[in-house]
């Protein structure tokens, strides 16, 4: 792109045409004034005044300068690098993350060099909503998001968990460059990052380049949170909705009421290990509701908890949603009130230990797991000592507390023209 020539805005004793020709001729701009006041005196062929007024006319003036976050982020690396990077948003965090099989400082230090650095005009805000809104209206097509967006609604009445992600068109349209600032100053600061590495690295080599990378605290702080319990029985017990499915699906949702903002490493532990002990593959009811044919191989579970909410969620396809629903509501209730098997426990408790060694295998699932126990206020080794020491009492009382008549609400996506 040619070179302009501009008056200055911020170099200039009175229009700025000499400090625009220094900037211009990359010389100190005090030179050409020195240059041109010379010429004047001592030169009768050159008007000097005249000659300034005519270019202060004719030249424009600089485009104004952005703000440091209104700049395009300048790479200042080579462009390949040899990572594959991602980002991404969950319920509770953001994060940002590259692997790489080489050149590990210098990936990471382009990835401290990115979040310390905001770009945000008008201009790149109107491009993304338009990008989320598209997103938004995908995700609306969406039979499982919608399906778990309808239960988690129908659990929390006022949780902000019962709201979508990416928020809404109408709340996205209302986002602007300095409002994206301000979220950045407030929450983008060391206070409220995390950054954890695994791999064939050293600490010293990461904190070598975290302290040449990282800029200087501007005042920023620890979000304060709020404490969101939404206790109490679920807003709603029931939700159907028609999409283009071909066979029905359904998400059964049991709430717990929570008394502390997180739940710790063994009452985590427990939770995965009764959902497994009782409705995982090698479980009386799974094999039952199998050869039943009211579920299929697709059918599975999981904990869902993070700040001030915790719930078990249970589902997959199924002829007849309704019926699976309640006969595993009442298989839970009951296990609830009984007490689980000890040899169920015992053999929930091996797997559980053996798939927490597997996650040792993968340096990704080290390196995720090591940020959510920092999120947790905990060490990544706290579920295996949970594992280790718990007993089929706390698991039994845990359960109590898990499963609860009247705290299931039941999500269901039904094919068009069904019913």
């Amino acid at each position: 792109m040619p070179k302009k020539l501009y008056r200055s805005r911020t170099n200039k004793s009175l229009s700025g045409v000499c400090g625009g020709l220094g900037e211009y001729l990359n010389v100190d701009p005090t030179l050409v004034r020195v240059l041109w006041v010379l010429l004047a005196l001592f030169s009768a062929g050159f008007p000097g005044l005249i000659v300034y007024i005519i270019m202060a006319c004719v030249i424009p003036e600089a485009p104004e300068q952005p703000e440091a976050w209104q700049q395009p982020y300048q790479q200042p690396y080579a462009p390949k690098t040899g990572a594959s990077a991602n980002a991404f948003t969950s319920f509770y965090k953001t994060a940002y993350e590259f692997s790489c099989s080489g050149s590990f400082d210098e990936n990471l230090e382009i990835l401290l060099d990115f979040v310390q650095s905001p770009y945000f005009t008008e201009a790149t805000v109107q491009k993304e909503q338009g990008i989320i809104g598209q997103e938004i209206r995908m995700y609306q097509d969406h039979p499982g998001w919608c399906e778990m967006m309808n239960l988690l609604q129908a659990l929390y009445a006022t949780h902000p968990v019962r709201s979508d992600i990416a928020g809404t068109e109408q709340s996205i349209a209302a986002i602007t460059a300095e409002l994206l600032h301000d979220c950045y100053r407030n929450f983008y600061n060391l206070h409220n990052m995390a950054l954890t590495v695994a791999g064939n690295i050293t600490k010293e080599q990461v904190l070598a380049i975290a302290d040449k990378m990282l800029k200087p605290d501007g005042g920023g702080r620890a979000a304060i949170r709020p404490r969101m319990a939404d206790n109490g029985l679920p807003a709603q017990a029931l939700v159907r909705k028609k999409m283009a499915v071909s066979v029905p699906t359904f998400l059964l949702g049991c709430k717990e009421e929570v008394d502390k903002p997180l739940l710790s490493a063994e009452e985590t532990v427990i939770a995965e290990l009764v959902l497994d002990a009782l409705l995982g593959e090698a479980s009386p009811l799974y094999e039952q509701l199998l050869d039943e044919g009211l579920i299929n191989a697709g059918f599975g579970s999981e904990l869902f908890a993070a700040q001030d909410y915790a719930c078990s969620l249970m589902g997959g396809e199924s002829k007849q949603p309704a019926l699976a629903a309640e006969k595993i509501k009442q298989e839970l209730l009951f296990a609830a009130g009984k007490g689980l098997d000890p040899g169920d426990f015992e053999r929930a408790r091996k797997k559980a230990y053996g798939r927490l060694l597997m996650e040792l295998n993968d340096v990704d699932s080290i390196a995720n797991s090591l940020c959510d126990a920092w999120l947790n206020g905990e060490d990544m080794f706290a579920r295996f000592r949970a594992l280790r020491g718990i007993t089929l009492e706390q698991v039994n009382r845990r359960m109590a507390r898990m499963f609860r008549p009247g705290y299931f609400a039941l999500s269901i996506i039904e094919p068009i023209g069904e019913g």
